[in-house]
């Protein structure tokens, strides 16, 4: 590998889980890294620790990924030649389609496939494909957390793949296992500069995503530890100097005292009762005046956005609007992520040269055509027509023409 930052990062996260660093360095670098590997030789080390996390414990993130991933997993693997009709698809490609693995089927590693991509920016493609001329006997998706290309550190001037990477090394910890080239698809999100490494969604989202941690962190903070709603307390002992002030291991005695005994857990006292002057010292917290949940709705716009998924899906609306926020998200980025999985896989998985995949939507409920709108469209536009043969402006053949390319109706 070759001795860049992420080496050094690499050997820092190595040292941080052995004595105990802040993590929050190395979700600092995640966010702060610009390496280019187009020159250099060896393994490329894409960070995945920080994206998983996240991806597990900011639900704002992984609710619409998850959302977009079930939009993308509806299609349907369709069969055409190029520029082409529909054609019944060959038996071998159906039956690796819709079973690509021993343990999957089409619609959970679609799932996984588009999951991995959007979380990593980087997602790779696994064939076992006994004969270079046959479809693939099985595919099988591999997590950017341990397969690393290994670099020629010649970008420029290839022609061939192979030239730019001599091969891929699976690593689990356990053992390391060689893959050739051709056997991996190499998907990603393009990077502005660097043309060889995707860069994950989550390069964009550092504030919104920290902000809507810290918010969660604060809330938990203040519904677990500091659970009290106030405090009850005898009059301050003075002398003649006036109140005669804390010692340390007093203070240390009333915190503990007030963590370990006060809060709405079990065993925790919620009410106390004494028999001496005691006064009132409220320690709730305004959490609607800190406005920590406005926040967190605020910075999930802010997620959407950047993964492409229409506000209307996930804020509360109406039905049409619904619909409307599923077509767009459906348009804007399940479709075109979809035409370039079916792009490259359909060179991938060795289909017939003239032929390509594609994937079918038209059978969802929200791309269905809006029977009621529909109907009172054309009731007002036959109307129309009606009035104006009528009146002598069109003539019938004119209506009926104006009828069938509008609405495919064809009269008598």
């Amino acid at each position: 590998m070759a001795l860049t930052g992420e080496f050094f990062y690499r050997l820092g996260d190595f040292f941080g889980g052995a004595f105990g660093s802040n993590s929050r360095n190395a979700e600092k670098w995640f966010f702060k890294q610009r390496l280019q590997y187009q020159l250099n030789q060896g393994n490329v080390y894409i960070n995945t620790a920080v994206p998983y996390k996240i991806y597990n414990t900011i639900p704002q993130f992984k609710i619409p990924v998850d959302k977009l991933a079930a939009m993308f997993s509806n299609g349907i693997w369709k069969y055409r030649k190029i520029g082409g009709d529909e054609l019944d698809m060959p038996n071998d490609l159906k039956a690796l389609l819709n079973n690509p693995n021993l343990l999957q089927d089409q619609n959970s590693f679609m799932k996984l496939y588009y999951k991995q991509l959007k979380v990593y920016g980087n997602q790779y493609l696994y064939k076992n494909q006994p004969s270079k001329l046959a479809i693939p006997k099985t595919i099988q998706c591999i997590s950017p957390t341990y397969l690393r290309p290994v670099l020629t550190g010649k970008l420029f001037d290839q022609i061939d793949l192979s030239g730019v990477i001599s091969r891929y090394d699976y690593e689990d910890g356990a053992s390391v296992k060689p893959f050739a080239t051709e056997t991996i698809l190499w998907s990603k999100i393009d990077d502005l500069d660097n043309p060889l490494i995707g860069i994950s969604p989550l390069k964009g989202l550092e504030f919104p995503i920290s902000n809507t941690e810290l918010a969660y962190k604060y809330l938990n903070c203040i519904s677990g530890e500091k659970g009290g709603i106030g405090i009850l307390s005898t009059a301050p002992q003075k002398d003649s100097a006036g109140p005669i002030p804390l010692t340390p291991q007093e203070k240390k005695d009333i915190e503990s005292t007030f963590r370990q005994e006060n809060g709405i857990e079990e065993n925790q006292k919620k009410v106390h009762i004494t028999t001496t002057p005691t006064t009132w010292t409220p320690t709730s917290y305004p959490t609607g005046q800190l406005l920590l949940l406005e926040q967190i709705d605020a910075n999930f716009l802010t997620i959407l956005a950047q993964l492409g998924v229409n506000n209307n899906v996930f804020v509360s609306s109406t039905y049409d609007n619904l619909r409307n926020g599923l077509v767009m998200t459906h348009n804007d980025t399940v479709v075109p992520d979809a035409d370039s999985a079916a792009q490259s896989w359909t060179k991938f998985l060795n289909v017939k040269e003239g032929y390509e995949l594609f994937l079918d939507y038209s059978h969802l409920p929200y791309l269905q055509p809006d029977k009621v709108s529909e109907a009172s469209t054309f009731g007002a536009v036959s109307s129309g027509l009606s009035g104006l043969v009528s009146s002598g402006i069109i003539n019938p053949s004119m209506a009926q023409a104006m009828l069938t390319n509008e609405f495919g109706v064809k009269t008598a």
